[in-house]
């Protein structure tokens, strides 16, 4: 089996906890480190996504489901989650989208300095990896 990357993946089955792993890492949900980051926290709060691995170069995991519209891709760089959010314009391919929108999740903290406070406190920060242009969404609808 490969995954996104092309990368040939591993396929084991953890029997003390009857998990099946894809290169070490469940498919059912994120490693605990995903979810108990900042940039996790801010986006979705205690909520639980069902993952699979990703199909994006340089991603780990990408939700099972859309969330409003959005493919939401995770890895863990060093000790900072990176998140990508990806809308597919060609919805009947199964291959990478030329056409998708792609923004990248910018944590609040990144931006201390830059902007405003109130900018930074009530709203979550979206960078279009195509276009450069940063969006501002209301903290409550990410």
């Amino acid at each position: 089996m490969t995954c996104g990357s092309g990368q040939p993946a591993s396929i084991t089955f953890n029997l003390l906890e009857g998990r099946l792993l894809v290169n070490g890492y469940p498919l059912s949900h994120l490693p605990n480190k995903y979810e108990s980051s900042p940039a996790y926290r801010q986006l979705f709060r205690t909520q639980v996504l069902d993952v699979m691995p990703s199909t994006r170069i340089g991603m780990r995991f990408s939700t099972c489901r859309e969330q409003q519209g959005w493919v939401v891709h995770f890895a863990m760089v060093g000790t900072e989650l990176v998140i990508q959010a990806v809308r597919r314009r060609h919805t009947d391919s199964l291959n990478e989208d030329p056409a998708a929108e792609i923004y990248k999740f910018i944590p609040p903290w990144k931006l201390k300095g830059d902007v405003t406070l109130s900018f930074i406190d009530n709203y979550s920060h979206w960078l279009n990896l195509s276009t450069k242009v940063l969006k501002f969404r209301p903290v409550d609808k990410p």
